[in-house]
């Protein structure tokens, strides 16, 4: 019978003993990211469509960050940017625009890093200019 019981509670998974604690994971920077998306738009020769996609989300979240739609202009978008967030940083987001669109194949897996990093980099500080702005 004791047998029994015992076959029954390891059937149902039942665990006899103290939890274990899971490891904590270290969280991964937008550069290893970075690094890593990198490396596989390397290997698949994909570089330029990819930052030309990554330039588009900046895009279109930035024109929602500052109230526009996201098929708004980018005139609009320009305009939005100088009055609230200062005249650098509107030159700097077209500069990276202008850079992204102007890329001819094959592109150096550097300058993919470079822009990549910068593209990052805008939309953490465009993260930030909303955080200051709302207060929290």
């Amino acid at each position: 019978l004791l047998l029994g019981g015992i076959l029954w509670l390891y059937l149902q998974g039942k665990r006899f003993g103290a939890p274990r604690l899971e490891p904590i994971q270290a969280k991964a920077t937008g550069d290893v990211y970075i690094r890593g998306m990198a490396s596989l738009y390397q290997w698949a020769g994909l570089k330029q469509e990819s930052l030309a996609i990554q330039l588009e989300g900046l895009l279109r979240e930035t024109n929602l960050r500052m109230g526009l739609s996201p098929k708004a202009s980018r005139a609009e978008l320009w305009e939005q940017i100088e009055k609230r967030m200062g005249p650098t940083a509107c030159k700097g987001l077209q500069d990276l625009a202008d850079q992204v669109e102007g890329l001819t194949p094959p592109v150096k897996r550097s300058s993919f890093l470079r822009i990549s990093q910068a593209l990052q980099k805008w939309k953490e500080e465009l993260e930030e200019w909303t955080r200051n702005r709302s207060g929290r």
